[in-house]
């Protein structure tokens, strides 16, 4: 084994991928620092053993303003703070090029962001990660090699499917009419 995968777990050696790409592959902001600090988080239960973390906002804002600093120190962290909507809509649109990168490294799972909205009564926004089975690669199928449209060496092959008696149809219809090829 590597040195980035001494646990032997996938989802360990994802999460550390995922920490990685945010570090190479986006801008450096607010959601971007606190989805990292929650994927540290994250990677260190899963090291010891535990069960991955649901992050409230103000535990966030706690771990954001211990790492990089900021006024939430003597502050109540709000929703207003991380919104779950930017949240969320900064997640979605990287999501081609988050799966782009686990997969081109070879992670076994795939990382999802899960949001539970809180709302009123100091029901607080939490997050966390869930990790599920990534799809296989588009040239692994496990179909039938028949069934492709490429032949080993490349070439195009093409189906030939069963002609369908069309002389009734005329008939009944009175007038010629288009088949399909």
């Amino acid at each position: 084994m590597d040195k980035q995968d001494e646990t032997g777990l996938a989802t360990v050696r994802a999460l550390t991928l995922l920490m990685q790409w945010m570090q190479e592959e986006t801008n450096n902001n607010k959601v971007r620092q606190a989805l990292g600090l929650l994927a540290e988080r994250t990677r260190d239960n899963l090291e010891k053993g535990e069960p991955a973390p649901m992050a409230e906002v103000a535990a966030m804002a706690a771990w954001h303003s211990d790492r990089f600093g900021g006024p939430w120190t003597q502050q109540v962290a709000t929703g207003k703070w991380l919104p779950s909507k930017t949240v969320k809509a900064w997640w979605d649109t990287r999501e081609n090029s988050r799966r782009q990168f686990l997969a081109t490294a070879g992670a076994a799972v795939d990382i999802k962001l899960e949001i539970d909205l809180g709302g009123g009564r100091s029901n607080a926004t939490t997050y966390r990660y869930l990790f599920e089975p990534s799809a296989e690669p588009s040239g692994t199928s496990t179909e039938d090699p028949a069934e492709d449209d490429l032949s080993a060496d490349g070439r195009i092959r093409y189906k030939v499917a069963a002609a369908k008696a069309g002389l009734a149809f005329r008939l009944v219809l009175g007038r010629p009419f288009a088949v399909r090829s």
